[in-house]
Formats: C-alpha cells, structure tokens, sequence
C-alpha cells in the first residue's frame, strides 16, 4: 500500500514538473496566434497565468484579441464585451459593466456560474490563503457568453507580493475595459 501512494505522490509531482516546464511553450503559442492576427496593433496583452488563455486589447481598432492555445486568436469588437469582472477564488472582487447593459448582463450571468476552484473533499482553507484570482469577460453571445483569463494560479498568501500583483494588474484590465465600454 504505502508502495502505491509514494508511485502515486511521484507521478503527481512529475506532471506538476512537466506542466509547468511546459507553460513557455504555451505562451509562445499564444504569442504566434497574436502576431498571426492581420491589422491588429494590440498596446496590452495578458497572458493566463496557466498559459491556457490570454488576452489583448488593439484601442485603436477598438477591438480584443481572445487568445486560447491550438487555436487561431479570435479577434471581437469591443462593444461585444458588455462586462468584465474580477474573481478570488470564485468571489467577486471588482467589475466594470458597458452602460445600458444591465438586462442582458444578467440574462447571460443566469446561464453563468462563477469560476469555480476545486479542492479536496473536506479541505479546510484559511482566509488568508488564495488559490486563483481570475479575470472574466462577459459577451454578447448566447453560445460562448464567458471568457476567462487566469491571472494568478497557484496558492499564495494574502499578504505575499504575487497575490496584491495579480489584484493589481486584474483592477488595471478592469480600467482598460470599461475605457472600451464606454
């Protein structure tokens, strides 16, 4: 038995290892499918922390490139973004909302749940620990109306430098998209 859970242990810390030697990788592929968009000059690009997804704003096309790995970025206006919101760990921090956009903000939040961070069964957390902060778009569109950006993916304390940046640049993105949403 105790054979099994330190093969178990090992193998979990070798697709940590490779996960995260891996994430480079990703971001350049998130990079060729941003410089691949013809005519798009974006001045703020943000890539997920699990380099899964990304982000980037062209203000003078006023357009947002939404970048997801193996795919080609797919470019939207900006009045296609009707809201932007900033979670921790699942519970709102901050948003910014386009004017008039109230009803079908909720209307597409209806079919939304929040982002959600998995942890074990019965796992007891303190306050002061934080295991994602999160930025989400919320678009005029009935398939697809979320898009999540990771900014801060791995558990840090409240009080740890990385934590207070990851709020930091979320709150700065938020300014951004409401300029947009204006």
């Amino acid at each position: 038995m105790a054979v099994i859970v330190i093969a178990l242990i090992v193998a979990i810390a070798l697709g940590a290892f490779f996960w995260h030697k891996d994430e480079p990788r990703r971001e350049q592929a998130l990079q060729t499918s941003l410089d691949a968009m013809q005519g798009f000059n974006p001045s703020l690009t943000l890539f997920g922390a699990d380099g899964g997804t990304g982000i980037a704003l062209d203000p003078g096309s006023r357009e947002i490139g939404l970048l997801r790995p193996g795919r080609s970025a797919q470019r939207i206006p900006a009045a296609q973004v009707l809201a932007a919101e900033l979670y921790r760990d699942g519970e709102p921090l901050a948003a910014v909302q386009r004017p008039g956009a109230d009803a079908r903000v909720s209307e597409l939040k209806k079919k939304l749940s929040p982002p959600v961070v998995h942890r074990a069964e019965g796992e007891i957390t303190r306050w002061q620990e934080v295991r994602r902060v999160e930025l989400r778009l919320i678009l005029d569109a009935d398939t697809a109306p979320a898009y999540d950006v990771r900014i801060l993916d791995r558990e840090v304390r409240e009080t740890d430098a990385v934590y207070g940046e990851a709020v930091s640049a979320g709150k700065h993105w938020l300014a951004q998209l409401g300029g947009l949403m204006q």
